[in-house]
């Protein structure tokens, strides 16, 4: 299809990925109860995280560090950690990459009034946000128990 490998840009807002906005995309349930649909870009067996999931990665303690030469944020301590490389992201009006190597841009599957929450890290910061659709932003799945 000549559409693939193609980033759709959107200045209008919503600045969504598509019109009408539709905020059951990936997740047709809650925070609390998530239900992954047929548009969640994670395999089989596993989900966008929800907010509260993302959270529980801040509150579970982080490090700014390197693996593998790359510049990212450990979540967890003791044995249980996860490495989040600060991939960037693309913007929503022209589609060029920013922040890349500098700070991550994960999203979760719950939606809000002006888009998608997020978790957004640096070297010196870690929190929840959210922002428009349209961003390209990286995704971390998680298991769907």
């Amino acid at each position: 299809h000549a559409a693939y490998g193609k980033f759709i840009k959107q200045i209008d807002e919503p600045c969504d990925w598509r019109a009408p906005k539709n905020d059951a995309l990936w997740n047709s349930g809650t925070d609390a109860s998530p239900i992954k649909t047929a548009n969640d870009p994670c395999p089989a067996g596993w989900r966008v995280p929800t907010y509260t999931e993302l959270q529980s990665l801040i509150d579970s303690g982080s490090d700014w560090n390197k693996l593998n030469g790359v510049n990212g944020r450990y979540f967890g301590d003791g044995v249980e950690k996860l490495f989040l490389p600060a991939a960037g992201g693309r913007d929503h009006i022209d589609g060029g990459m920013y922040g890349t190597g500098e700070t991550g841009l994960y999203w979760s599957g719950i939606v809000n009034s002006i888009g998608t929450h997020l978790l957004h890290f640096g070297s010196g910061f870690v929190h929840t946000g959210s922002t428009f659709r349209a961003y390209g932003f990286s995704v971390r799945c998680v298991a769907d128990l």
